[in-house]
């Protein structure tokens, strides 16, 4: 999946071989996981998955 520099190559993803993104962590406003939710949801023919690991805490947190 790798270019031989470090990074992934596009062309490589699919809907059969999406790219799959995760975050693990603390679930709260100031953390930004609204914001990678949204800018996915822009491209949403894109071959990407997103899992979402984490514990709300407090108030800010309930939100999520």
């Amino acid at each position: 999946m790798e270019d031989g520099g470090g990074r992934a190559d596009p062309e490589q993803f699919s809907k059969e071989r999406p790219l799959r993104l995760v975050y693990f962590g603390r679930l709260d406003p100031t953390k930004g996981v609204h914001i990678l939710i949204q800018a996915l949801r822009l491209g949403k023919d894109l071959p990407v998955t997103l899992d979402i690991y984490g514990n709300a805490q407090g108030e800010n947190g309930a939100a999520y």
